[in-house]
């Protein structure tokens, strides 16, 4: 039987609400979706947009939330793509940071993590 000393029990408040959020994951994220292009959006949010957008972190949007994204996507996706490369900051102050904040993605994976969150938020 295996047993935690004292000294590693230190770091136990640092590692439980990861798990948590692990056990929570979304269903909508786990759900792998149909079209490639789809596939690399859930790849892309998994990796990088999720963070802000599945627990709306600093006012994001939550993904699949339908009121919040309605008057977003009514705007046409050219501006969604516009706002996730290039970056935002709204009028009360919330922004978005340019790629969600991963310079790694190209201009075609960050459009493709919008479609995927579209398509999950109508």
């Amino acid at each position: 039987m295996m047993c935690l000393r004292f000294t590693e029990l230190r770091y136990f408040h640092m590692v439980l609400p990861l798990t948590l959020m692990l056990a929570v994951w979304p269903a909508v994220s786990s759900a792998e979706p149909t079209t490639e292009r789809l596939k690399q959006g859930w790849i892309v949010f998994n990796r990088t947009c999720t963070v802000c957008h599945w627990p709306g972190v600093g006012g994001a949007p939550r993904i699949g939330d339908k009121a919040a994204w309605k008057e977003r996507i009514d705007t046409g996706k050219e501006q969604l793509y516009r706002h996730a490369i290039q970056g935002w900051k709204g009028t009360s102050g919330k922004r978005m940071p340019a790629r969600g904040g991963n310079w790694n993605l190209t201009d075609e994976q960050v459009e493709a993590a919008v479609d995927y969150i579209v398509h999950n938020s109508q």
